[in-house]
């Protein structure tokens, strides 16, 4: 329900309308009730009221005023102007300073009713972007007043989970990537740094005894097509508002250290950690050193796939393999291993850690990566060319409602990964995520542009690769920046 603030000098006529608003508007409430504009920009300041219904003639500051001092003060707040006949030029001229509409005196409840409940769904509106934008500052770390959350978070109680798809969001290769949010009428509010990431936050009040767990579960259903792992990340319990900062930055921490290469799992905040395991270095890459040492190129090629898979095996997470990975790259480069793409090695190491669905794949794309040159793989040489690329991107634009992955296109078009990814990046300046998503996107646009033809959201989803509406949903709002019916009705 929205707040209403209503400011009258005349007890009788402030009565009248919160009358209305109690019988005839049930999406509103009065919040607070003053006789004077000076009152009014107290409870403005202090109950942060969604609607302000104020007369113009009052002690202290009048309307005309008081609509200034709001307007200077920057309150996100929608101004209601109540008038006379003899004060209906003000009214008007009122808007210019910042009042969204006047009623005229004697308030008639049919006028007053139709007036809210035209302004309910701009307020849907507004409270929508800013969440956004406070979810999105939460997750930055940036620091946010605990009455403004309080305002836009109302229900109190929250639970809260990630839920991230494969690896840790790339850092170099995620360029042109979108942040993912929650379509404007789900209750559940979700936030995602890329396509492949949902922060989940859902009030208490939708959730019946331990049924959240069961709730992220279906969404990750959603987005399976087979091959996929996930990490959850959740707290079982509910945390109160001026706790969800605190929650969020446990969440995200608690991702980057415990994810697993190609292991679903879920992890409970509320479990004790168990320690790491850090390993000592030099235990591990002794051998690697002594390949180096005497020239010995295959010997080391195998010892660095050794490693991989032996850190698969122990369940090492994503960043402690990637630390460790970084030791390799300086054993290998401090012995005079000359690495065959020294140039894009940061993007095809990130994408393959991002991409690999187990250890097995990843060892075999770092190889590939490290190890094997065009002289090793000349075939890369005759794909290395705009028409090869055309050919790719033929294929993928012909098969993208499938569950296509940049496994599945290298197997189909007989390409490495690490090589699919150099090509795509070398012609189209994007990555697989990217590219895939930005076909999906376009189809879209152009099956809701066809004259005459009015297809449901749902339908469309599924013909460009989602089974979800509400993730369909969320995707092309981020490409958009429209929503579907939006899109529709523009």
């Amino acid at each position: 329900m929205y707040s209403v603030l209503v400011a009258d000098d005349e007890p009788a006529a402030r009565k009248h309308i919160e009358t209305i608003i109690a019988r005839k508007c049930p999406g509103y409430y009065v919040s607070g009730s003053v006789s004077n504009g000076g009152e009014a920009l107290k409870k403005v300041r202090q109950l942060q009221p969604d609607v302000l219904i104020t007369d113009i003639r009052m002690p202290v500051l009048n309307g005309i005023e008081l609509v200034k001092r709001i307007v200077e003060e920057k309150e996100d707040i929608i101004i209601v102007l109540v008038s006379g006949y003899s004060d209906f030029s003000y009214a008007q001229s009122a808007i210019r300073l910042g009042v969204s509409d006047y009623i005229l005196k004697p308030v008639v409840p049919l006028e007053l009713q139709r007036m809210l409940e035209n302004m309910e769904e701009r307020l849907k509106v507004q409270y929508w972007r800013n969440r956004n934008l406070i979810i999105r500052k939460l997750c930055a770390g940036d620091g946010i007043s605990e009455k403004i959350i309080d305002r836009y978070f109302p229900e109190g109680l929250y639970y809260a989970a990630i839920i991230r798809m494969n690896g840790l969001p790339c850092r170099f290769s995620g360029y042109g990537r979108k942040e993912i949010f929650s379509d404007i009428n789900e209750r559940m509010l979700i936030y995602g740094r890329d396509e492949r990431e949902m922060l989940c936050i859902c009030p208490h009040e939708l959730i019946e005894e331990h049924d959240f767990l069961r709730l992220i579960q279906s969404e990750i259903e959603k987005q399976k097509s087979g091959t996929e792992y996930f990490t959850v990340v959740t707290s079982d319990e509910p945390v109160k508002t001026m706790g969800l900062a605190d929650t969020i930055d446990k969440l995200y921490q608690t991702l980057a250290r415990k994810l697993v290469l190609g292991k679903s799992r879920v992890i409970h905040l509320e479990e004790p950690g168990s320690a790491e395991r850090e390993g000592n270095i030099q235990d591990y890459l002794y051998p690697l050193q002594a390949y180096c040492k005497k020239k010995n190129r295959q010997k080391a090629r195998e010892e660095v796939k050794r490693l991989l898979l032996l850190w698969g095996e122990e369940e090492r997470p994503q960043l402690w393999v990637e630390n460790m990975f970084n030791h390799i790259l300086y054993v290998l480069q401090e012995f005079g291993e000359k690495l065959s793409c020294e140039g894009e090695l940061g993007f095809l190491v990130e994408e393959a850690f991002a991409n690999a669905e187990n250890m097995q794949e990843l060892s075999e794309n770092i190889d590939q990566i490290l190890f094997v040159g065009s002289e090793e793989n000349p075939v890369f040489e005759k794909m290395d060319t705009r028409e090869y690329y055309e050919k790719v991107m033929k294929y993928i634009g012909d098969n993208f409602s499938r569950q296509l992955t940049l496994a599945s296109v290298g197997r189909e078009m007989g390409i490495s990964q690490p090589y699919l990814s150099k090509l795509l990046r070398k012609y189209g300046d994007e990555s697989f995520t990217v590219c895939l998503t930005r076909l999906r996107m376009e189809r879209a646009k152009e099956l809701m542009s066809v004259p005459g033809q009015k297809l449901y959201i749902k339908d469309i989803a599924e013909q460009v690769g989602y089974k979800d509406q509400f993730y369909f949903s969320r995707m092309f709002r981020a490409y958009t920046g429209q929503s579907p019916s939006d899109f529709y009705n523009g």
